[in-house]
């Protein structure tokens, strides 16, 4: 609940948060696995965990962005 009143206010803050995230943690993933499994499963973990938080944060977006016509459409070709 508390994440939808959140997503629906603020969407694109979310989003671009969880990717701006998502990147600094792919960037991160060579140095992980030069430390060891344990290092690159977390930081894969976690990669795995922000770009959760991309998705919903895009439909409450175009939710708002695209016209009545269009919308309907970007929801059928969304991920």
């Amino acid at each position: 609940m508390l994440l939808k009143i959140l997503i629906d206010n603020h969407c694109y803050q979310v989003a671009g948060l969880s990717m701006l995230v998502s990147s600094s943690l792919s960037l991160l993933t060579p140095a992980a696995a030069e430390m060891g499994f344990l290092h690159l499963s977390l930081v894969r973990f976690l990669l795995g965990f922000f770009h959760g938080f991309v998705y919903t944060p895009i439909h409450a977006c175009w939710g708002n962005w695209a016209p009545p016509q269009v919308d309907l459409f970007l929801f059928r070709v969304s991920p």
